[in-house]
C-alpha cells in the first residue's frame, strides 16, 4: 500500500528542518565568514607555524616631546666652611679697667653698657639688679667677674655677715660658699676680691678659693685692698689665670682726681707693658669713662680682663711682673 503524497510532503519537511537545526547548532557565534581576517586578541590569539601562539612584538616606545628633557644638574660638593679667622693681637702697651660693685642698680648697667672702650664688670652677687647685671653683660658680651665678699680688717661686723669670706673660716665652708655663689652666675668668667684686706692676707683662706676656681677653670683678679695680700701668690702656684690692681681711679670723685689716675695706669702699663685699674659704679666715674676712646691710650690698647690673661700667657712680647711691692703706684 503506498503513502499517500500528503504524508510524504510531511516527512520531507521533517527531515530538512532537522538538519538545518544541526547546522545551526555547530557554528560558533559571531563567527566569520569565510574570508574575513581574525585580528589577533586575548581570546583569540594569532596562531604560528604548528599553531602554536606567536611572542607579541615589544611596544612600540612613547614618541618623544618635542622640547627634550633638561640634562640633570651635576650634584656639586658643598665647599668646606673657611677657617675661623683669630682676632689679631691689638698693639700692646694693655690697659684693663675693671668696674666693681655691680649689683645694686639696673640703670647704671643699662648706662656703663654704652661705654665704648672694653670693660670688664664685677658683680656683687645676691644684690637686688645681680641677675639683671649678669644677663645684660652676657647679652653685651661684656665679660664679667664675682665681685667676692671678702673679710676687712678692723670691720668685725661686716666681716661676720652671712657669704663673706673670713680668716679663721674651715675650708669646707669656704668651699661651700664658694660653690653657692658660682653655681648662681655660671656665666662669669672669673673673681676678684670686694674689699677683703683681712681674707686676702690668709694663705689657707686663699689657698681654698684658689682650688675652687682652679676646679672650673675661672680666673682670678686680686684688688689688693692691702699691699701684704697673698691672693696673686696664691692663685700663681695653684696654676688659676691670675692679675692684680694696681690703680685704684676714683678713690676721689672729681673728675680731675680720675683723670689723674687714669694717666697714672697708662703710665704703668707703658713701663711694665700692661695695668689693671679699678673703678666702680659711680656717676663721676662713668662719666668720665664716656668720654673715653681708643684714641684715649696713644700707641696701646684698651682690652678686658680675659683677651689681658691670654695676651700674657702667649707671651706676646709683655713682661709679666711678679708679685711684689708693686700695688698702688
Amino acid at each position: 500500500m503506498r503513502p499517500s503524497r500528503q504524508i510524504l510532503g510531511l516527512l520531507l519537511l521533517a527531515v530538512l528542518a532537522f538538519a538545518a537545526g544541526a547546522a545551526y547548532r555547530s557554528a560558533p557565534i559571531d563567527a566569520p565568514g569565510v574570508g574575513d581576517r581574525v585580528q589577533p586578541s586575548a581570546d583569540h590569539p594569532m596562531r604560528g607555524e604548528g599553531g602554536k601562539p606567536s611572542v607579541p612584538a615589544e611596544p612600540e616606545p612613547a614618541p618623544q616631546t618635542t622640547e627634550p628633557e633638561p640634562a640633570p644638574t651635576p650634584t656639586q660638593e658643598p665647599e668646606p666652611d673657611p677657617a675661623p679667622v683669630e682676632d689679631p693681637v691689638p698693639p700692646g702697651p694693655y690697659a684693663a679697667i675693671v668696674i666693681d660693685d655691680f649689683g645694686f642698680s639696673r640703670a647704671m648697667a643699662d648706662e656703663y653698657g654704652a661705654v665704648t672702650i672694653p670693660l670688664t664688670w664685677a658683680v656683687i652677687p645676691f644684690q637686688s639688679a645681680s641677675s639683671y647685671v649678669a644677663q645684660k653683660a652676657d647679652e653685651l658680651a661684656i665679660p664679667y667677674l664675682i665681685h667676692m665678699p671678702m673679710s676687712a680688717t678692723g670691720d668685725s661686723r661686716w666681716s661676720k655677715k652671712s657669704g663673706v669670706l673670713d680668716s679663721g673660716m674651715s675650708a669646707e665652708h669656704i668651699t661651700l660658699t664658694m660653690r653657692r655663689t658660682m653655681n648662681a652666675f655660671p656665666s662669669a668668667v672669673g673673681m676678684n676680691n670686694h674689699r677683703g684686706s683681712r681674707a686676702t692676707k690668709d694663705k689657707k683662706v686663699m689657698e681654698t678659693v684658689m682650688a675652687e676656681l682652679k676646679e672650673r677653670s675661672l680666673l682670678f683678679v686680686d684688688s689688693r685692698t692691702i699691699p701684704g695680700s697673698v691672693a696673686y701668690a696664691k692663685a700663681k702656684e695653684s696654676g688659676v689665670p691670675a692679675l692684680y690692681n694696681s690703680i685704684f681711679l676714683d678713690n676721689q670723685t672729681t673728675e680731675s682726681s680720675i683723670r689723674e689716675q687714669f694717666q697714672r695706669g697708662l703710665a704703668v702699663a707703658k713701663k711694665r707693658g700692661w695695668v689693671v685699674m679699678i673703678g666702680h659704679t659711680r656717676a663721676a666715674t662713668l662719666a668720665f669713662l664716656q668720654k673715653q676712646t681708643a684714641e684715649s691710650f696713644p700707641g696701646g690698647s684698651f682690652v678686658t680682663v680675659p683677651q689681658l690673661i691670654q695676651i700674657l700667657s702667649n707671651g706676646d712680647g709683655v713682661t709679666v711682673a711678679s708679685d711684689s711691692s708693686d700695688t698702688r703706684p
